[in-house]
């Protein structure tokens, strides 16, 4: 048997039975376990493998081997994880009980990974064992069942030459197995993985750094969460500060701002978020959860910016050490064509899929091609609508290894070699091209934080590993090319929720409400309620049948506030000529004064000076509204009148009033007084003319009379043949009596 080396770390704890003279045998049924605490992953040439393990669970019994009365040394063993059986101390008595500790063949392929997990027989290169009363630790103090810690240090040798080292000859991936022997039994095994580097003379060729982006994200919750959706965002919050306080490596991390919102209410939580995440990226999110397919399909690409940038900026206000990036999107649904060009357009350079997100979209590959080939450390081209690119990283499946509701009991640490073997693996079995790889659950929730603690200790000692924020990962990564072809996505045609038919709904609402706006006072606080709760109402987060109540109870408070509008009755009035003004009653029986246009039309023989007019009501009042109003011919009218919002909305139906004009009275008095200036002006023109006919009349004795002058001339004198004076005299001066009489009858009437 060998026996470990100086070298070795081990510690060893021996309780002695008081007063035992001898070990008892005792028939149990053996249930050994080892299970893996720690380790180191990266060995360098000639280093040491770290393993430490926790022994549990029952021994058989040891077969003794002297037989004098003798203090008894004993090895206390706990029950494995689960069970209640108390622990039990069995003997161990000379060299009976051993360590093995055995190097594989070096795996080549990903795929060998799991199955030597899974039990696949490989060629042994070197063994080295040990005592197990040397490597067995001290038992832990407590009231819980004994623990015994198992700690072995094995010296690897390149060369193989010492007996008491594990010949490691080459650089490589190896399957290390520790076994639990009773002589030539096997009690129990447990197999992990260690790499041996290479040393810089070996001729390996070298190999890029293979950068790892630890991304963590918490569901949206929607707009408006109730108490259930508070308290599980910041239990997920809770979970994300303890990520960033147990992992030193940088992290992306996707935050609603809705959840950073709730977090007012908890200033405590709030600054322990801050503090983990100092240093770290958070990814932008829309303010108001918004699907980008569902908003670009609606052309409402100005709302999906407007919410992102004001997503930016609560996250920057809630956590102002961490820089806040556009730069990765992160998705579970389909992408659209169009979503994703603007997606690129807003900054976006990467967008994260899970892998059956991948396999389901259309590509120059079949799915069954990709399914065995994708390479989750290069980006997939994903096609745009307007012949551009962006950017894909596939979450490998063998995330799936850290979530925290996994069906195994594996440790953290076991765990986590599976998941680093796999990656090595993958370097192994690829080219040296750049590469990275995204550590994610396929949900994209918030991965084991003590898996990835480990995983940290890993890449800490590899010196090919590094941690890259998701920032890092578009320009430092290689494409996924096969056969020197790029493997490409066409992202579908549309995608998301459709919102057509809300947007559409929203659209009528919000476009009553800038009228009913327009009634308002300047510092009225309603109207800006009501925008933001319709923006709101866009958001992917809220159901159909939600947001139809929503916009309901929004349209009835308008209606009520048009509603609170009292018009004038119906009236008759009538019009005496000239300049008239009708006054108007009109109601505001709500409680804040409102402001409304009057609009008054009618027929052209009716003219209004200022047809439309605005008017503040008084709130709980009647105002009366005067209008001025002209006729132009007499006659019965309609006159239409319309109150409506100051931007022209019409409330209610028209009022029609009735108007009686009789505006062409004072017209006819003006004409009957010209025609009896006419009459008098005839008979005064008639009496002249009968006064110089009888001046120029010839005398008795045949001479004119002496009456008349000597200068006048005599003229012709035209008389009608029924005695009654001319029409119109020879000079135009002379009206009928009968005419003017005429013309004053026909004014009259």
């Amino acid at each position: 048997m060998r026996r470990p080396p100086v070298a070795f770390t081990i510690a060893i704890t021996i309780a002695t039975l008081a007063g035992a003279t001898q070990p008892r045998a005792i028939a149990q049924e053996n249930t050994l376990a080892l299970t893996l605490l720690a380790q180191n992953f990266a060995i360098a040439p000639n280093g040491v493998v770290h393993l430490e393990y926790e022994l549990s669970g029952t021994m058989p019994d040891a077969t003794p081997v002297v037989t004098s009365p003798a203090p008894a040394t004993t090895v206390a063993v706990a029950a494995p994880p689960g069970d209640t059986t108390p622990a039990t101390t069995l003997p161990v008595v000379g060299s009976e009980f051993t360590v093995l500790v055995t190097a594989l063949d070096p795996i080549t392929l990903r795929s060998e990974v799991s199955e030597v997990l899974a039990g696949d027989v490989r060629a042994a290169i070197d063994s080295a064992e040990y005592d197990l009363d040397d490597l067995l630790g001290a038992e832990q103090n407590g009231n819980t069942p004994a623990r015994r810690p198992l700690i072995v240090d094995v010296q690897t040798s390149t060369s193989g030459e010492v007996g008491s080292e594990l010949a490691l000859p080459r650089a490589g991936l190896y399957p290390v197995a520790v076994e639990i022997r009773q002589g030539r039994r096997r009690l129990t095994r447990h197999v992990t993985f260690i790499e041996r580097l290479a040393t810089p003379d070996s001729g390996v060729l070298p190999r890029s750094t293979l950068n790892l982006s630890i991304v963590a994200a918490i569901s949206d919750p929607g707009p408006e969460p109730n108490t259930l959706d508070v308290v599980e965002s910041n239990a997920r919050i809770t979970e994300l500060a303890q990520l960033g306080e147990i992992v030193a490596a940088p992290l992306t991390v996707s935050v609603p701002p809705v959840a950073m919102a709730a977090l007012d209410d908890d200033p405590q939580l709030a600054a322990r978020l801050r503090a983990a995440l100092g240093g770290d990226e958070v990814l932008a999110l829309p303010a108001s959860r918004l699907d980008p397919s569902s908003a670009v399909a609606i052309n409402q690409v100005d709302a999906f910016t407007r919410e992102l940038r004001e997503g930016e900026d609560a996250l920057r206000r809630a956590l102002p050490s961490t820089a806040i990036r556009r730069v990765a999107w992160l998705t579970t649904t389909p992408l659209s064509a169009r979503g994703a060009s603007m997606l690129r357009d807003l900054g976006v350079q990467l967008v994260v899929v899970p892998f059956d997100l991948y396999l389901a979209s259309e590509s120059n590959l079949s799915a069954a091609i990709r399914a065995d080939l994708t390479d989750p450390t290069l980006l997939v081209a994903g096609e745009l609508s307007d012949g551009g690119e962006l950017a894909i990283s596939v979450i490998d499946p063998i995330n799936e290894l850290l979530t925290t509701d996994r069906n195994d009991e594996a440790t953290p640490a076991e765990v986590a070699v599976h998941l680093f073997a796999e990656l090595m693996a993958m370097r192994v079995q690829l080219g040296p091209d750049a590469r990275s790889f995204t550590l994610a659950t396929p949900g994209l929730g918030i991965p084991d934080p003590d898996v990835l603690a480990v995983v940290e200790g890993f890449v800490t000692e590899h010196p090919d590993v590094a941690f890259q924020t998701l920032s890092f990962v578009p320009g430092s990564t290689s494409p996924f090319l096969i056969n020197g072809d790029r493997v490409r996505v066409t992202f579908p045609p549309s995608a998301g929720p459709d919102l057509s038919s809300r947007v559409h709904e929203i659209d009528l609402v919000s476009l009553h409400l800038a009228h009913v706006a327009s009634m308002l006072p300047s510092d009225d606080s309603r109207p800006e309620r009501w925008r933001t709760e319709l923006e709101g109402l866009l958001s992917t987060g809220i159901d159909d049948a939600t947001v139809a109540t929503r916009l309901g109870r929004i349209e009835r408070d308008l209606q009520t506030i048009e509603g609170a509008i009292q018009p004038p009755k119906p009236f008759t009035f009538t019009l005496a000529g000239g300049g008239n003004t009708i006054t108007l009653r009109i109601g505001n029986t709500s409680t804040t004064d409102l402001r409304v246009g009057v609009r008054v039309s009618g027929p052209s023989r009716l003219a209004f000076p200022e047809p439309d007019t605005e008017w503040l009501l008084t709130a709980g009042a009647i105002t009366d509204v005067t209008i001025p109003i002209e006729a132009r011919s007499n006659g019965t009218s309609e006159v239409v009148v319309e109150v409506h919002t100051p931007s022209g909305e019409v409330i209610g139906e028209p009022i029609m009033l009735k108007a009686r004009v009789n505006a062409l009275s004072g017209l006819g008095q003006l004409l009957t007084g010209a025609a009896l200036l006419v009459l008098a002006t005839w008979w005064f023109s008639h009496f002249r003319r009968k006064r110089r006919q009888r001046h120029r009349a010839p005398s008795r004795n045949g001479h004119p009379s002496t009456g008349a002058s000597s200068s006048a001339r005599p003229g012709p004198i035209a008389a009608s043949t029924s005695g009654s004076p001319d029409r119109a005299s020879a000079n135009g001066d002379d009206v009928s009596p009968d005419a003017a009489v005429a013309s004053l009858e026909q004014h009259e009437g």
